[in-house]
């Protein structure tokens, strides 16, 4: 076949294809329309304990782990979950909040 016949093809059958692209371009704003929004965010906690003044740098690593520790414990609580739904004034259950989060300490470090 000549560029000419597929030319003439396509051109019979132009309002078709148009249709057709603008069936699926109003399926697709219907389909993200529908979608719930995820939210998402992530950060970085420095942690530099106050309590222990003039320690030495390498004494500090083995004061921060168990303060990490703690902090993402306390991360994990339900008490915790309802102010993080208070502060963000959402309709989420505290599970889900509390499922949605996740934390890591970065071993000899402050992070």
């Amino acid at each position: 076949m000549e560029l000419l016949q597929y030319w003439k093809i396509i051109r019979k059958r132009l309002i078709l294809i148009i249709l057709i692209v603008l069936l699926f371009e109003l399926a697709a704003v219907f389909y993200v329309q529908q979608q719930e929004p995820v939210y998402s965010t992530t950060t970085t906690l420095f942690i530099s304990p106050s309590t222990l003044g003039s320690t030495l740098p390498y004494q500090m690593v083995y004061a921060v782990a168990p303060l990490a520790n703690t902090y993402s414990e306390y991360m994990r609580t339900r008490s915790f979950a309802g102010l993080v739904r208070a502060q963000m004034n959402v309709d989420i259950s505290e599970p889900d909040i509390l499922s949605a989060l996740s934390m890591e300490y970065i071993r000899d470090t402050q992070i």
